[in-house]
């Protein structure tokens, strides 16, 4: 079964924002019925309850760099059917929106049926991964929801650009124009969840409905873990149907709903997620109880005799300092911590000059003191191609997403210790370079479908995505934000680069040719993304099929597949002259073939879970 521990970064945000019902009768249930009811005083009052129910539920789940979710899909198809059975009079859903649309989606729903609809009840469900990020002034923490095209949390920067914070979700649900609020998070919260709500308790519904409030219901408390076949949510739809009506009065209230489900959750997991509750800080937002309705619609006259509130959580947090966090987990290892990657590259691609730089980084443990290290590549776009060979046209803009990707060439002696793992398709030999040998020499003679299952079984070991890179990838990675024909400029010479020199070349240097490849990174210049020989050395596989030309390639970085037997091969080897080295050179393979010529590096596109 998938778990998911609480204390990581994940999260399944049920944001229930509820609005009240001021006049007109609407055909749903529920919707305008008129309930009678004694106030404070004795005195017999009438209130209508919500004009119109609108909900918008959301499922994060198809993850490009965090684990996937399934849950989330199973978790919005019950809770729209439970609301469809309340007789909303809308329920819409979404999946899987990366961050400026799911922003988007938020504020035209809210936009829609909660700014000038004080009487309505509206409903915002969020399902999918959370994360938490300390503020930079280091005295407080803030949750952010994750979209599907997020990238790591230790990828900071880059992470708080995708990332929707909690301070942002807290400025709705105070800028809504309704008094009832209602958020409902499947995750757990780092020490107690929001300010105390005071413990007067109104008499009735009538005054639950009259006044104001901002409640929260979370999953657990921190250092827990949820099943991705979330108990949380089992119980909040039994709740919802009914089950949560602790006085037999024909409503269900947000406090009894809370008290419902923390006592379920609590007993059937044993203690081990027990769900919180409380309110927004403000007193003149605590005063009331959101109300869900009796199930037939019918008009109920109500005595004073209260719903019985939890004593929610005391502490003075806000709702922006809450740890968030859902995350489905199978062999997945705790993620390493991400650190600064220092190399040496050249100021510009004009220059000799070298210059120190560092890039988020981090290795992959393959055991017995072998290491992997990736570099992460943001997001980025470039001009694939050159108008200098057909194979290379047309040139045509390509927007790839981030990904880590190998800072070297894998090595002979990361071969052998992943050739060890289980095998997924086809057995790999343990030791397959026909040069020269040595632990930090890039493994060679290898067939892509050799180099396709030492990243299956990498993945299978690892429980994170590793394959060939695209053509695209590669070529985006090798270039390192420069259009000249190599990341060092217009030429290469061999003090930096492994190839076969020629006297007469217009884009290589005269120098040693060494007929052989060098140790992994030796001669001492990175790209400016931190990646070392990209030209040269050994040819690198790649991902894709064989394609004449680039006449309807994919524009978003994906594997372009195809039927053709032959492999693309990239930034050619130590016995190709300079010209055959560019990053736009392309170079063909059939995959079965094997030579002392062909390595390979891998990238990495699904995260480690938080």
């Amino acid at each position: 079964m998938l778990r998911r521990p609480l204390n990581s970064k994940i999260l399944l945000v049920i944001l229930t924002l509820l609005l009240l019902a001021v006049s007109g009768q609407s055909q749903d249930r529920g919707a305008g019925t008129r309930v009678k009811y004694q106030d404070k005083n004795g005195q017999e009052q009438e209130i209508k309850m919500y004009e119109g129910r609108y909900a918008l539920i959301i499922g994060e789940s198809d993850y490009q760099y965090w684990q996937k979710l399934p849950g989330p899909k199973t978790d919005v198809e019950e809770v729209k059917k439970v609301f469809e059975e309340q007789g909303f009079n809308k329920v819409e859903t979404d999946f899987d929106l990366p961050g400026e649309k799911l922003k988007a989606r938020f504020e035209k729903f809210i936009n829609d049926y909660g700014m000038n609809q004080p009487d309505n009840l509206l409903v915002i469900y969020f399902a999918g991964h959370g994360a938490t990020l300390r503020s930079s002034d280091k005295k407080r923490n803030i949750g952010y929801i994750v979209p599907v095209d997020a990238p790591l949390v230790e990828i900071e920067s880059e992470f708080r650009k995708k990332g929707i914070t909690m301070d942002s979700i807290e400025t709705y649900a105070r800028n809504i124009q309704t008094k009832h609020v209602l958020f409902i998070f499947d995750s757990c919260f780092s020490g107690a969840l929001l300010a105390s709500r005071g413990a007067s308790l109104p008499p009735a519904i009538g005054e639950y409905l009259r006044q104001p409030t901002r409640q929260f219901i979370t999953s657990g408390a921190a250092n827990q873990t949820v099943p991705d076949v979330s108990t949380f949510r089992q119980w909040f739809v039994r709740g919802i149907r009914g089950e949560a009506d602790l006085t037999t009065d024909g409503y269900v209230t947000g406090s009894e709903l809370a008290k419902f489900i923390t006592e379920n959750v609590t007993n059937n997991t044993r203690g081990a997620q027990t769900p919180q509750y409380g309110t927004l800080p403000d007193s003149e937002l605590k005063g009331g109880d959101v109300v869900f309705f009796p199930p037939n619609g019918e008009t109920r006259r109500l005595g004073a005799k209260p719903n019985p509130l939890i004593e929610p959580n005391t502490s003075p947090f806000t709702l922006s300092s809450a740890e968030l966090n859902r995350t489905a987990v199978t062999n997945i290892r705790k993620a390493p911590v991400l650190g600064a990657f220092e190399f040496t590259t050249l100021s510009d691609s004009n220059s000799s000059s070298p210059v120190k730089k560092s890039a988020s980084s981090y290795e992959e443990d393959l055991g017995s003191g072998i290491k992997l290290r990736l570099v992460y590549l943001a997001d980025g776009k470039f001009k694939m191609g050159s108008n200098v060979n057909l194979d290379e046209k047309p040139v045509r803009e390509v927007t790839v997403k981030n990904f880590f990707i190998g800072a070297y060439e894998v090595t002979q002696a990361q071969w052998r210790a992943v050739s060890n793992l289980p095998k997924v398709k086809i057995n790999l030999p343990s030791d397959p370079s026909v040069g020269a040998k040595g632990d930090n020499l890039p493994v060679e003679n290898i067939s892509w479908e050799e180099a396709e299952e030492f990243c299956a079984r990498l993945s299978q070991n690892t429980g994170r995505e590793y394959s060939l890179p695209s053509e695209a990838e590669w070529e985006y990675a090798a270039r390192g934000n420069t259009t000249t024909s190599f990341a060092f400029g217009e030429r290469i010479v061999p003090d930096i680069v492994n190839y076969k020199p020629a006297a007469a070349s217009m884009k290589g240097g005269a120098g040693v040719f060494r007929n052989q490849p060098v140790e992994i990174g030796s001669l001492g210049i990175a790209n400016s993304f931190g990646l070392y020989d990209m030209h040269g050395n050994v040819a690198e596989w790649v991902a894709d099929a064989r394609h004449e030309n680039y006449e309807g390639a994919p524009k978003d970085g994906s594997i372009w597949t195809g039927n053709s037997n032959e492999r693309v091969v990239r930034g050619g080897s130590f016995r190709l002259f300079a010209e055959r080295l560019c990053s736009t050179c392309r170079n063909f393979n059939i995959k079965e073939l094997k030579n002392g010529l062909t390595g390979f590096r891998v990238v990495m596109r699904t995260p480690l879970s938080q």
